[in-house]
Protein backbone atom coordinates (compact mmCIF):
# COMPACT_ATOMS: atom_id res chain seq x y z
CA UNK A 1 0.00 0.00 0.00
CA UNK A 2 1.18 3.46 -0.81
CA UNK A 3 -0.37 7.10 -0.25
CA UNK A 4 -0.12 9.49 -3.38
CA UNK A 5 -2.15 12.91 -3.44
CA UNK A 6 -3.28 13.96 -6.47
CA UNK A 7 -2.71 17.70 -7.21
CA UNK A 8 -4.43 19.56 -10.32
CA UNK A 9 -3.22 23.62 -9.73
CA UNK A 10 -0.61 25.90 -10.44
CA UNK A 11 0.54 25.93 -6.65
CA UNK A 12 0.87 22.66 -6.10
CA UNK A 13 1.66 21.10 -9.29
CA UNK A 14 -0.40 18.86 -11.94
CA UNK A 15 -0.06 14.77 -10.91
CA UNK A 16 0.09 13.27 -14.95
CA UNK A 17 1.61 9.97 -13.44
CA UNK A 18 3.22 8.27 -9.94
CA UNK A 19 5.70 5.56 -9.32
CA UNK A 20 6.23 3.03 -6.84
CA UNK A 21 8.21 0.04 -5.80
CA UNK A 22 6.31 -3.82 -5.16
CA UNK A 23 8.46 -4.97 -2.07
CA UNK A 24 7.04 -8.12 -2.73
CA UNK A 25 8.18 -9.11 -5.96
CA UNK A 26 5.01 -8.86 -8.18
CA UNK A 27 4.02 -6.70 -11.44
CA UNK A 28 1.95 -3.70 -11.50
CA UNK A 29 -1.58 -4.84 -9.76
CA UNK A 30 -5.29 -3.81 -10.39
CA UNK A 31 -5.14 -0.76 -7.45
CA UNK A 32 -2.31 0.76 -9.78
CA UNK A 33 -4.67 0.84 -12.61
CA UNK A 34 -7.48 1.92 -10.25
CA UNK A 35 -6.34 4.65 -8.51
CA UNK A 36 -5.63 6.02 -12.33
CA UNK A 37 -9.11 5.30 -13.14
CA UNK A 38 -10.09 7.18 -9.56
CA UNK A 39 -7.63 10.46 -10.26
CA UNK A 40 -9.37 11.12 -13.33
CA UNK A 41 -12.42 11.17 -11.58
CA UNK A 42 -10.76 14.25 -9.24
CA UNK A 43 -13.16 17.40 -9.57
CA UNK A 44 -10.54 19.72 -9.85
CA UNK A 45 -9.53 17.70 -13.04
CA UNK A 46 -12.87 17.64 -14.40
CA UNK A 47 -13.68 21.43 -13.74
CA UNK A 48 -10.03 22.49 -14.98
CA UNK A 49 -11.49 21.11 -18.85
CA UNK A 50 -8.15 19.18 -18.75
CA UNK A 51 -9.48 15.46 -18.16
CA UNK A 52 -8.74 14.34 -21.37
CA UNK A 53 -5.56 15.65 -21.41
CA UNK A 54 -4.51 13.56 -18.22
CA UNK A 55 -6.31 10.87 -19.94
CA UNK A 56 -4.13 11.05 -23.44
CA UNK A 57 -0.87 11.15 -20.92
CA UNK A 58 -1.05 9.25 -17.53
CA UNK A 59 1.58 6.87 -16.47
CA UNK A 60 2.27 4.40 -13.78
CA UNK A 61 5.48 3.07 -13.73
CA UNK A 62 6.43 -0.08 -11.02
CA UNK A 63 9.49 -1.08 -10.13
CA UNK A 64 9.61 -4.80 -8.77
CA UNK A 65 12.66 -7.08 -8.45
CA UNK A 66 15.08 -4.82 -10.91
CA UNK A 67 12.33 -5.01 -13.46
CA UNK A 68 10.44 -1.52 -14.56
CA UNK A 69 6.51 -1.59 -16.04
CA UNK A 70 4.71 1.53 -17.06
CA UNK A 71 1.12 1.16 -17.92
CA UNK A 72 -1.11 3.22 -19.60
CA UNK A 73 -4.65 3.22 -20.28
CA UNK A 74 -5.85 1.93 -24.26
CA UNK A 75 -9.77 2.08 -23.53
CA UNK A 76 -10.89 4.25 -20.55
CA UNK A 77 -14.50 3.08 -21.30
CA UNK A 78 -13.33 -0.60 -20.69
CA UNK A 79 -11.72 0.24 -17.65
CA UNK A 80 -14.65 2.11 -16.03
CA UNK A 81 -16.54 -0.86 -16.68
CA UNK A 82 -14.54 -2.82 -14.61
CA UNK A 83 -13.81 -0.98 -11.88
CA UNK A 84 -17.15 0.08 -11.54
CA UNK A 85 -18.72 -3.58 -11.61
CA UNK A 86 -15.82 -4.80 -9.50
CA UNK A 87 -14.88 -3.56 -5.61
CA UNK A 88 -11.23 -2.99 -5.31
CA UNK A 89 -11.26 -6.05 -2.67
CA UNK A 90 -12.62 -8.57 -5.57
CA UNK A 91 -10.52 -7.56 -8.53
CA UNK A 92 -7.21 -7.97 -6.20
CA UNK A 93 -8.64 -11.69 -5.30
CA UNK A 94 -9.13 -12.61 -9.25
CA UNK A 95 -6.18 -11.30 -9.72
CA UNK A 96 -4.50 -13.20 -6.98
CA UNK A 97 -6.10 -16.21 -8.15
CA UNK A 98 -5.46 -15.40 -11.97
CA UNK A 99 -1.75 -14.78 -10.81
CA UNK A 100 -1.64 -18.56 -8.63
CA UNK A 101 -3.60 -20.28 -11.34
CA UNK A 102 -1.22 -19.24 -14.27
CA UNK A 103 1.71 -20.42 -11.84
CA UNK A 104 0.40 -23.88 -11.35
CA UNK A 105 -0.50 -24.08 -15.06
CA UNK A 106 3.04 -23.29 -16.39
CA UNK A 107 4.98 -25.17 -13.00
CA UNK A 108 6.60 -21.85 -11.63
CA UNK A 109 6.80 -20.37 -8.69
CA UNK A 110 7.19 -16.76 -10.25
CA UNK A 111 5.24 -13.96 -8.55
CA UNK A 112 6.57 -11.49 -10.80
CA UNK A 113 5.08 -13.33 -14.15
CA UNK A 114 2.42 -14.69 -12.49
CA UNK A 115 0.98 -11.27 -11.30
CA UNK A 116 2.18 -9.95 -14.48
CA UNK A 117 -0.26 -12.44 -16.33
CA UNK A 118 -2.70 -11.79 -13.93
CA UNK A 119 -3.09 -7.78 -14.82
CA UNK A 120 -2.96 -8.90 -18.13
CA UNK A 121 -6.12 -11.35 -18.06
CA UNK A 122 -8.42 -8.79 -15.83
CA UNK A 123 -7.71 -5.54 -17.57
CA UNK A 124 -7.32 -7.09 -21.52
CA UNK A 125 -6.36 -4.58 -24.36
CA UNK A 126 -8.43 -1.72 -21.77
CA UNK A 127 -4.35 -1.20 -20.62
CA UNK A 128 -0.93 -1.10 -22.42
CA UNK A 129 1.84 -2.57 -20.26
CA UNK A 130 5.34 -2.00 -21.22
CA UNK A 131 8.55 -3.78 -19.18
CA UNK A 132 12.42 -3.37 -18.88
CA UNK A 133 13.91 -6.36 -17.32
CA UNK A 134 16.49 -6.30 -15.66
CA UNK A 135 19.50 -5.57 -16.75
CA UNK A 136 18.09 -4.19 -20.01
CA UNK A 137 17.01 -0.42 -21.56
CA UNK A 138 14.79 -1.30 -23.57
CA UNK A 139 10.84 -0.66 -22.49
CA UNK A 140 8.56 -3.36 -24.66
CA UNK A 141 5.00 -4.25 -25.24
CA UNK A 142 3.79 -7.24 -22.91
CA UNK A 143 0.70 -9.44 -24.31
CA UNK A 144 -0.89 -12.57 -23.87
CA UNK A 145 -0.83 -14.76 -27.25
CA UNK A 146 -3.62 -17.26 -28.40
CA UNK A 147 -1.61 -19.69 -26.34
CA UNK A 148 -1.84 -17.91 -23.03
CA UNK A 149 2.02 -17.08 -22.64
CA UNK A 150 3.50 -13.96 -22.05
CA UNK A 151 4.59 -12.00 -25.00
CA UNK A 152 6.91 -9.09 -26.27
CA UNK A 153 7.06 -7.20 -29.24
CA UNK A 154 9.85 -4.84 -29.23
CA UNK A 155 8.85 -0.98 -30.43
CA UNK A 156 10.25 -0.44 -34.03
Amino acid sequence: SFNINFTWNDTDGYTIGFNHKHTVGTAPSPGDVRTTYSFSLDSTLVSSGNQQFYKDNVTVTTLSEGNSYVITIADWEAIKKICEKNSPRELNEEYQRLAADYMLEIGIEDKLLGSEYALMKLFGTAINIYKKEAGTSNFVPRTIDKYNNITQTPCK
